[in-house]
């Protein structure tokens, strides 16, 4: 009987030798397009800068991102459940070690003798320490620690990803607030010219040269341009308060910096491979983690079901006198075989339960992995449009210049009517916004470019 008892022990201590790795799961990796359609990247022309949004070359900005990330709540939330993931790795961990436990005891007794006269008190003393330690014959240890870990650097991801999105977030506004700004400022310029323009027709009017319909036209434009000057006012007001949130500040305290929009050319984007510049994305960084994590997950769920084998250690004293409690040792060493797949239908029913999960973990891989790619390529297209339509808006903004000037001297000699005039100022006017809102998108267009490659924006090429 002991012979075969070593026979199998052996047998389970080789199974462990060979099963103490989880293998990785199977390549799911979904299908990638040979380049993107307006320009492809590579991770060679990747820079891997901590601070890569220093490429727009704006000294201001990476000063308020930098106090964003440090002062920021949600960050700080991702930062702490980074701790708690980490910590509970560690707490999985544990199980290379054995459980121990120990006990210290004292019990009185009071016996009372038949006479009922006397009574005897008797104390003991006892101790106990035992230790109990799974072998890890199938490496189902090994898998629920690497489960663990897998989660941990997933969590460590998610924080990347929301460190990545502030970023965005923080750029945006500040580009947006430049934007406000200027556009505030060619209402009021442009108010103040229409003003000009309605004491003109005022004039003429007073002196019998044109009707009231010019004045009550110029007056109409005063007054929507004032309430469009109220309409942006309030845009700004709200944009500095959304930027004192991300600096964990009260409303109000938000910076009114820029004061337009900066001028440095937008980067350039270089050359190469789709599949290698996604890999920098934290978000298919954890999904990836994710699914390894799962996998192990899988693989330690089926593995509860086969044998487990502890060994068990115990040492305990019992003694009426507290000082010779330790010289009397009681110990013990034990072995124990438990079979829990006899369990057949809850083991069939979990596996098949956790194998669930797994499927959905691999959709949701390949689903991050291909919005990824979809967002690097919809922001490569409209980068290019908003780059292709400048030139033209400019041009635009040019001719309606000339033309306004062209309709002004027409009203001053009497050839045409205030209205005319009017309807150039306004025409001119929105070919400046046009013209504004285009380097506004392009800039914007171009951080939304570099957060959908993960962060890393091209500073250099081989």
């Amino acid at each position: 009987m002991n012979k075969r008892l070593y026979l199998y022990l052996s047998f389970y201590l080789l199974a462990a030798c060979s099963q103490h790795t989880t293998p990785p799961p199977q390549d799911l990796s979904p299908a990638v397009p040979a380049q993107w359609k307006d320009g492809t990247l590579s991770a060679n022309d990747i820079l891997k800068e901590e601070h890569w949004w220093l490429t727009f070359q704006d000294p201001e900005l990476d000063r308020l991102i930098r106090q964003v990330l440090g002062k920021n709540n949600d960050l700080a939330v991702a930062a702490l459940k980074v701790r708690q993931a980490r910590l509970n790795a560690g707490l999985t961990a544990t199980n290379l070690t054995p459980d121990v436990t120990a006990t210290l005891g004292a019990e009185k007794q009071k016996t009372w003798q038949d006479t009922a006269a006397d009574n005897a008190n008797t104390t003991t003393y006892s101790t106990a320490l035992s230790l109990n330690y799974e072998l890890d014959l199938w490496g189902k240890l090994a898998d629920e620690r690497a489960a663990a870990n897998f989660e941990a650097e997933a969590t460590a991801q998610d924080r990347q990803a929301v460190a990545l999105s502030l970023i965005g977030t923080t750029a945006t506004l500040y580009w947006k607030q430049g934007y406000l700004n200027e556009q505030i400022l060619i209402n009021q310029q442009s108010l103040e010219y229409t003003r000009q323009a309605l004491k003109i027709a005022d004039a003429h009017y007073q002196a019998g040269a044109n009707s009231k319909l010019d004045v009550l036209q110029a007056e109409q434009s005063v007054a929507s341009q004032l309430a469009s000057l109220e309409d942006l006012l309030r845009q700004r007001e709200e944009n500095q308060n959304a930027l004192a949130i991300l600096l964990d500040q009260p409303p109000g305290k938000g910076s009114s910096l820029p004061n337009s929009l900066p001028t440095t050319p937008i980067p350039e984007i270089p050359a190469g491979l789709p599949a290698d510049v996604l890999a920098h994305r934290p978000d298919v960084k954890a999904a990836e983690l994710r699914l390894r994590s799962e996998y192990a997950t899988r693989q330690y769920i089926a593995k509860s079901y086969y044998p487990t084998f502890s060994l068990t250690s115990a040492l305990g004293t019992s003694s009426g006198q507290l000082q010779s409690v330790l010289h009397n040792p009681a110990g013990s060493l034990g072995a124990g075989l438990t079979l829990p797949f006899v369990e057949w239908q809850t083991t069939r029913l979990n596996i098949a339960k956790q194998q669930v999960v797994y499927e959905q973990t691999i959709r949701n891989f390949r689903q991050t992995f291909y919005t990824a790619l979809s967002e690097v390529e919809n922001q490569l297209s409209a980068r290019q449009h908003y780059l292709n339509a400048a030139s033209q808006l400019t041009h635009a903004l040019a001719l309606a210049r000339q033309t306004e000037q062209i309709t002004a001297v027409r009203y001053h000699a009497g050839e045409i009517a205030m209205q005319d005039w009017l309807e150039q100022q306004e025409n001119r006017r929105s070919a400046e916004k046009e013209l504004l809102q285009n380097r506004y998108l392009q800039l914007t267009t171009q951080m939304a470019l570099y957060q959908a490659l993960g962060g890393n924006p091209a500073l250099q090429q081989d």
